[in-house]
């Protein structure tokens, strides 16, 4: 085991903290995540926080709402039909929905994929049926977190987040530009959509020179959103 997993570790319980704790009026348990743009991390980071979770003996269930390019799947090797999109698809859908949702290998913790890609994601995750589905769910689990396509090239992620307690941003150190930010901020504003928290993801400690304390890797048996291990074990993240 490498010396820095267990100060990586307790970093990312304290980023686990930080979400929880955000709003002690009205506890978060419905949380979408997304990024201004592709490949900013997004996915791994709900997949991160679903597994601390979990490790706090919590039901937990992440939700692969991104129809378009679902990802999930890969990382906790599982299938990804039957899922989301064929449960909305569904009349009888509650039944579709206990075989869409499976157990991951991670007690507590268990994943809807986002099933095959149907034509109109947008319609689906706005419709009546998801409201539904999402009701139906947060009774039969502590958490539910939501992966969500990118803010700034199709509004899904705007859509679904106005029916959660919240959503979490995730931004890619020396990728994401200040502007692109600052679009998917003023975006989400303007929709009444409220951001939970900003999580800096794949920073490069040595390149930058510098330390932060609320930084954590995804580490063990799961890797990036392609289900691939990263090499040299540089890219670390904060969240602020």
């Amino acid at each position: 085991m490498s010396p820095r997993l267990p100060q990586l570790a307790e970093s990312f319980r304290t980023l686990r903290a930080n979400l929880l704790f955000s709003s002690v009026d009205r506890p978060r348990r419905l949380i979408a995540f997304s990024s201004p743009l592709p490949e900013d991390g997004k996915s791994t980071c709900a997949a991160n926080l679903a597994v601390a979770l979990s490790q706090m003996g919590k039901k937990v269930l992440l939700v692969d709402a991104d129809l378009r390019k679902s990802a999930l799947y890969r990382v906790f090797h599982l299938d990804r039909s039957p899922g989301l999109s064929q449960v909305l698809a569904e009349n009888d859908w509650q039944t579709t929905l206990g075989k869409a949702i499976r157990r991951t290998e991670t007690q507590g913790l268990y994943l809807l994929p986002s099933g095959e890609r149907p034509p109109n994601p947008n319609e689906m995750l706005a419709s009546e049926k998801m409201g539904q589905l999402i009701d139906l769910l947060s009774k039969r689990f502590d958490y539910l977190l939501f992966d969500t396509p990118p803010l700034l090239q199709i509004s899904d992620a705007v859509v679904l987040s106005q029916r959660l307690d919240g959503l979490v941003l995730v931004v890619r150190s020396g990728k994401t530009s200040k502007e692109s930010l600052k679009d998917a901020v003023e975006l989400t504003s303007n929709a009444q959509t409220d951001i939970i928290g900003v999580v800096l993801n794949d920073i490069d400690f040595r390149r930058e020179r510098y330390y932060y304390a609320h930084q954590y890797k995804y580490y063990g048996k799961y890797y990036d959103e392609k289900g691939e291990d990263k090499k040299g074990g540089k890219k670390e993240t904060q969240v602020g």
